[in-house]
């Protein structure tokens, strides 16, 4: 499938070369288009709630969704990742989704954790092959792997050796349960070495809670977990991760083909109003 880009200011796809913006000497900036961006210079000086406002018209009338309020909060979701709004928090109210999950513990560097992520890849396959539409091909490469993170009834600690964690990847809500057991038997006669009858099939529902994407390695996480974290309190609101929740991330970037210090990585925590 062709790769698309996505302008990181206002989301339009840069399919043509002249839909690209431009750097100050000229070059095409593959980053931002046309309409946000010419010259070096973005051409609004705006928020990133004004600049989803602006935008709002043209995904309300895109039939991808039922009303302009369910266009408006998954364009707040989207809008927090993308590069010029990165490490903004936003309080967030997440609907059930649909994953394959799996559990473990320890840290992200043991052979288990690698297993875990390589398993739920090779059943996302089995699962995408049980349904062959295009729509569904497309799904499922557009998905990036996410973690729930939990170091018991002592909230967020920044040891992941001290932490168990479900890594999942999010699956369509037409995904059954009878094609998520095809798919496991297919997986489990390829794959004979993963044990696949672990992985299960689940809704998650989120929630309330407050999002932020960090730019940069893991292990400097904890900068943009202190932002959020002053997020939470200056909207009076209550941080419940380790309590109704646990702390999640999403991975957008590769970290075996992406430098350190340009991963892109969602963290969310839970919260309630006071």
């Amino acid at each position: 499938m062709k790769q698309i880009s996505y302008c990181q200011s206002c989301g339009m796809p840069m399919k043509e070369s002249k839909d690209f913006g431009t750097d100050l000497d000229g070059r095409k900036n593959h980053q931002y288009c046309n309409y946000c961006y010419q010259n070096g210079t973005f051409l609004q000086n705006c928020t990133m709630e004004e600049m989803i406002e602006f935008c709002l018209d043209f995904e309300a009338d895109s039939g991808r969704y039922q009303n302009r309020e369910e266009a408006k909060k998954a364009m707040l979701e989207w809008f927090s990742t993308l590069d010029r709004w990165a490490g903004s928090p936003v309080l967030l109210d997440i609907p059930s989704k649909q994953y394959i999950m799996v559990e473990g513990s320890g840290s992200p560097q043991n052979e288990e954790y690698r297993r875990a992520i390589e398993m739920l890849y090779l059943l996302s396959a089995m699962i995408a092959k049980q349904r062959n539409e295009k729509t569904f091909g497309q799904f499922f490469d557009l998905m990036p792997p996410e973690g729930l993170w939990d170091c018991g009834s002592s909230g967020f600690d920044p040891d992941p050796n001290h932490w168990s964690w479900i890594m999942m990847l999010e699956q369509p809500n037409e995904i059954t349960p009878e094609v998520f057991r095809r798919a496991q038997v297919e997986a489990q006669n390829q794959y004979p070495e993963f044990p696949f009858h672990l992985v299960r099939l689940e809704k998650y529902t989120e929630g309330l809670c407050v999002q932020i994407t960090h730019v940069g390695s893991y292990q400097t996480e904890q900068t943009s977990i202190d932002r959020l974290s002053q997020f939470i309190q200056s909207q009076d609101l209550v941080d419940q991760c380790g309590a109704r929740g646990k702390h999640h991330e999403i991975y957008l970037s590769d970290p075996q083909t992406t430098p350190p210090d340009q991963l892109k990585t969602v963290l969310r925590h839970p919260v309630a109003r006071r």
